[in-house]
């Protein structure tokens, strides 16, 4: 027999590991379980998201891939993965062991190392083809629904990307448990609890930083317009400091790792120490690198260049604490507005220069100027065109307070200039911020100086006030009775005004805001676009800038536009005939409608579903895919003439400052648009509608409850809500 060398080098442990998992895949592959347990991946996907269309948007919606992707795979599968990781994992640990052979494979010239390696190889792939058998049951929802515009590249980055960067991160999690725990059963409970530890602390209120909490990140959603958008960048340097982590777990499983009968813990610990040396003590050392390269790198953007978690409630409540006090404090309001916009997509910036046409309307003399500016917010320059001295700069909130030198007095007015400018700096640890975006912008006014103590901005969540010791309700007093009597969400700075608006973009881009388009043109490689409006409006800033198709009809002299994703054509039929049926029925039963155009303009879908502003209908992408099937409320042209009735009910006719205006406003523009339904397809269509209704608000009452309104501008019918 020759005599030959033997190699116990990294190559060597490299194929040993190989070897380890295709040995490790083998034995999983002949369990008659293995086929049973790919074909429940696949039956439960079907299972639970056979109904995808009916039960996102209160109505039919076709399964398009972003909501297969994010709802089935993503949301509704949420137990199953992690299950079947913590279960593999441990048959994986416990292989030899369980089947009585446990010290005849330890005695192989294997290291630790390579036997660990070949077994979380041999979990990853399984991952993988669980992931691949979920993925079958998307794309057979899609088939036989009918559906068959696939996205298999969507599928891919999703199921292969970014959903396996995160089960892998378990992975490495449940397997190290299983070493450590060294006991299969209780291992298979811990790694689950380990599992559920993370979403459980942070609902819990315990830890919010995702920095510490294992496999955790801001979170992700798709849309058609902006892709990943925002949200890809922060998911990647999160994820990748957790797979440094798990690498470094996986380290620590190689020093505990049980060969032979030596289970005690003390041998354990020795053998641990003993390992700790050359190559595994290297790993160690690469492990922690990244860790604190990627932490700092996360901790700077999310805690130096953003709010750290619990700023912004901080905030809030230092904003009612320290400034509630001028809430009753007379304040002039807007009467005109010119607007200078430019925004930059690609870089998710946006500059405002203008000027607001401020009048004294309280019936008494103002001497002072409150403005309030989102802390966020650059402020460059604020200036009035008469004296004013600066009484108080609050940097911090965001508050300030201008001292005319001559009082203002009931009736007389002054101009306020301001050049402002917003620029995302980083990412957050929660909330991606998705006002200005590369595809899809659409930010309001909270960007533009507010004038006044506006109760909107205080700080609304129960849990929240407790810990920061607020009262449940502020308490009222004196001056403050009046601006307690006012609708607590209502933002009150200004009266109907004329807005005068130039907004630039990048050039191929179309920037719309409420208001008629004087002109439009090109210069210095942007686009730029003129809106005026022909009535005086309520003033809520809102402005979009996307790459859209138009489609262009009339009613009636009326120009009507739909500014559309170009894939997105499938319901346009619908909504122009929702607004030409709206404008007819409403015009003729309730006064002539006032404005010479009428567009929906869609935008993505970061929240929200729709929205009526004067001239203009915002639309999120859902309405889009929304699908209508016999027996089935037609949701896009509800929805339209919905929205289009809200320029009387809201616009025309406004209701008082106080709670349930907006619950008014919403009833009879509901009303409006059954009226409208059943104009167009007849009694049985607006019975469908009705009931549609009643069951949405008895089913969804007590979870409305729970969302907290963000903002409603004074006499615009739309609030906005945060869940």
């Amino acid at each position: 027999v020759p005599r030959v060398a033997g190699s116990f080098g990294a190559g060597s442990a490299a194929r040993q590991a190989l070897a380890v998992a295709r040995n490790s895949l083998a034995e999983v592959f002949s369990s008659r379980w293995f086929p049973v347990v790919l074909l429940a991946c696949v039956g439960l996907i079907l299972l639970w998201g056979w109904n995808v269309g009916e039960s996102v948007f209160d109505t039919s919606t076709w399964p398009v891939t972003l909501l297969i992707v994010e709802e089935v795979l993503s949301s509704r599968s949420g137990p199953l993965l992690p299950v079947l990781i913590a279960l593999y994992a441990g048959e994986l640990v416990w292989r030899e062991r369980a089947a009585g052979t446990g010290p005849i494979a330890d005695a192989a010239p294997v290291p630790a190392g390579a036997l660990l390696a070949g077994r979380f190889l041999a979990l990853v792939a399984l991952i993988a083809m669980f992931q691949a058998a979920t993925m079958v049951g998307g794309l057979l929802i899609q088939a036989l629904q009918g559906y068959t515009h696939f996205e298999l590249g969507l599928y891919l980055r999703v199921v292969f990307g970014m959903k396996l960067l995160d089960y892998v991160i378990l992975a490495a999690l449940a397997m190290t448990i299983h070493v450590l725990v060294n006991h299969k059963y209780l291992g298979h409970i811990f790694a689950v609890v380990g599992f559920l530890a993370p979403p459980l602390l942070r609902i819990m209120g315990l830890v919010r930083h995702n920095l510490l909490l294992y496999g955790e990140d801001p979170g992700w959603l798709y849309s058609d317009m902006n892709g990943f958008g925002p949200f890809a960048a922060p998911f990647v340097w999160f994820k990748l400091y957790w797979a440094a982590w798990a690498a470094f777990l996986l380290v620590g499983a190689v020093l505990f790792w049980v060969r032979g009968y030596e289970g005690e813990i003390r041998r354990r610990l020795g053998q641990a120490r003993e390992r700790f040396a050359g190559r595994v003590a290297a790993a160690a050392g690469l492990a922690l690198v990244p860790i604190l390269v990627f932490g700092g790198f996360v901790y700077y953007n999310t805690n130096v260049l953003n709010r750290a978690p619990g700023e912004r409630e901080a905030r809030q409540a230092e904003y009612e604490i320290r400034y509630r006090k001028y809430a009753g404090v007379a304040q002039p309001v807007i009467e005109r507005v010119e607007l200078r916009v430019e925004i930059y997509p690609g870089e998710r910036a946006v500059d405002v220069r203008g000027s607001y046409g401020l009048v004294n309307r309280s019936g008494a003399a103002i001497d002072s100027v409150h403005v309030y500016l989102d802390p966020e917010v650059e402020a460059r320059s604020l200036s009035f065109d008469r004296p004013a001295e600066v009484v108080l700069v609050d940097e911090e909130i965001g508050y300030r307070i201008y001292a005319l030198d001559g009082a203002l007095e009931p009736g007389d007015s002054l101009r306020l200039a301001f050049d402002v400018g917003f620029r995302q700096r980083g990412f957050p640890n929660a909330d991606i911020p998705t006002d200005v975006v590369a595809n899809g912008t659409s930010f309001n006014r909270t960007k533009m100086p507010i004038i006044g103590y506006q109760p909107v901005f205080e700080l609304s969540d129960g849990e929240a006030r407790e810990r920061l010791d607020l009262p449940s309700r502020p308490p009222t007093s004196g001056p403050d009775d009046a601006a307690a009597r006012q609708h607590r969400w209502q933002l009150r700075d200004s009266d109907l005004v004329h807005v005068d608006a130039i907004i630039g973009t990048v050039a191929d881009q179309m920037a719309i805001t409420p208001g008629l388009l004087r002109r439009s043109w090109t210069e210095n490689g942007r686009r730029y676009f003129h809106y005026v409006t022909e009535t005086p409006i309520a003033f809520g800033g809102t402005i979009a800038s996307a790459r859209y198709d138009v489609l262009e009809d009339r009613w009636d002299g009326v120009a009507l536009r739909i500014f559309h994703h170009p894939a997105h054509d499938a319901n346009l039929g619908r909504m122009v005939r929702g607004m030409k049926a709206a404008l007819a029925y409403l015009s003729e039963q309730f006064g002539p409608y006032p404005y010479s155009d009428l567009k929906i303009v869609e935008i993505p879908r970061y929240g929200g579903f729709g929205s009526a502003h004067p001239h203009a209908i915002a639309f999120t992408e859902d309405v889009f895919f929304s699908r209508v099937r016999d027996g089935e409320v037609d949701q896009p042209f509800y929805g339209t003439a919905h929205e289009v009735a809200h320029t009387w009910w809201g616009g025309l006719v406004r209701g008082a400052g106080v709670r349930g205006a907006g619950f008014l406003s919403e009833s009879i523009a509901n009303y409006s648009a059954m009226m409208v339904t059943e104009k167009t397809y007849g009694p049985e269509a607006a019975r469908r509608v009705y009931e549609f209704q009643m069951e949405r608000y008895f089913r969804g009452r007590a979870e409305f409850s729970r969302e907290v309104p963000v903002l409603e501008v004074e006499d615009q019918p739309y609030i906005a809500y945060r869940r």
